[in-house]
């Protein structure tokens, strides 16, 4: 996974999950590859094809991951802090994690 802190950018692979925590208010949208959104609270799962776009509503944990259905070896994703919160404290502020070698 790598993470470009200017555009907030992230770059999943099939075996790796994207963790938020505490991110209420932050917006997730597909840039490429097909994904899905699992968050604390929430009866279900999202699923994310380019373009779309996902609100995390509550503070628990929120899990991104590829669909394996997708076929693409990578996904990449866009990340942006709520109103009034500064790109740079985006990631001090919501506990991002990595989960490398992770079978789905």
């Amino acid at each position: 996974m790598r993470l470009k802190e200017i555009d907030m950018v992230v770059t999943l692979t099939t075996k790796e999950l994207f963790r938020l925590s505490r991110a209420r208010g932050a917006t997730l949208e597909a840039l490429e590859g097909t994904r899905w959104v699992t968050e604390s609270g929430r009866e279900q799962d999202a699923c994310l094809v380019p373009g779309g776009r996902y609100c995390v509503r509550g503070d628990g944990l929120v899990l991104v991951g590829i669909e394996a259905a997708d076929g693409g070896a990578s996904a990449r994703l866009a990340v942006r802090p709520p109103a009034g919160m500064a790109p740079r404290r985006l990631l001090q502020n919501f506990g991002f994690r990595r989960t490398p070698g992770l079978t789905i």
